[in-house]
């Protein structure tokens, strides 16, 4: 799927700014990677960190999975922490409709909000497998949570990890209910 032999995609982000909205209450680091099996791009095999490109992009993200808080942002125990990133390896940019397509995967399945994850989370979760093994160390995507945000993912694989240089948290204000795509899991 990932076209490892189309040089435009892929990119190097040696040194970035990423946001990630956690609750208050957590007992990890923010820029601690997370081995789940309910990312858009991790399938529980590698270690991840999903971050957000703006703190707003983070604490919609944040909100996407948890929309019954959405109305009830301003009473929220979550804090968006602001992570200077050090990830020296090569990121595959889907950020785009035009390099989506060039990278094999339909625009609409990176933002999919299919409710049954195996079906919404397929296609994402085949070019994790295509960048890993080509090389990469992360995919920058459009975010499925707020329409002109982009998020980055970034695996932990054989050694290969980004390090985190500093981690300070931001204010972010009340998001407008109608800019948050909202993920619908059935009950």
């Amino acid at each position: 799927m990932a076209d490892s032999d189309t040089p435009e995609l892929w990119t190097n982000l040696p040194h970035f700014i990423g946001y990630r909205a956690l609750p208050n209450d957590i007992d990890f680091m923010p820029d601690a990677p997370w081995p789940s099996s309910s990312g858009r791009f991790d399938d529980g095999a590698t270690p991840t960190l999903y971050v957000s490109t703006s703190p707003e992009g983070a604490q919609s993200e944040y909100l996407r999975r948890h929309s019954e808080l959405i109305e009830l942002q301003s009473q929220l125990k979550i804090t968006v922490h602001s992570i200077d990133i050090r990830a020296p390896g090569w990121c595959l940019d889907v950020a785009a409709p035009e390099l989506a397509q060039e990278a094999g995967i339909d625009w609409d399945r990176l933002t999919s909000s299919d409710p049954d994850p195996d079906i919404r989370y397929q296609e994402c979760r085949a070019l994790t497998a295509d960048v890993v093994q080509d090389g990469g160390e992360s995919i920058r995507y459009p975010s499925a949570a707020m329409a002109g945000e982009v998020n980055v993912v970034l695996f932990e694989v054989e050694g290969r990890r980004w390090t985190a240089e500093s981690r300070t948290s931001v204010a972010v204000g009340h998001i407008p209910v109608e800019r948050i795509r909202p993920l619908h899991v059935p009950e």
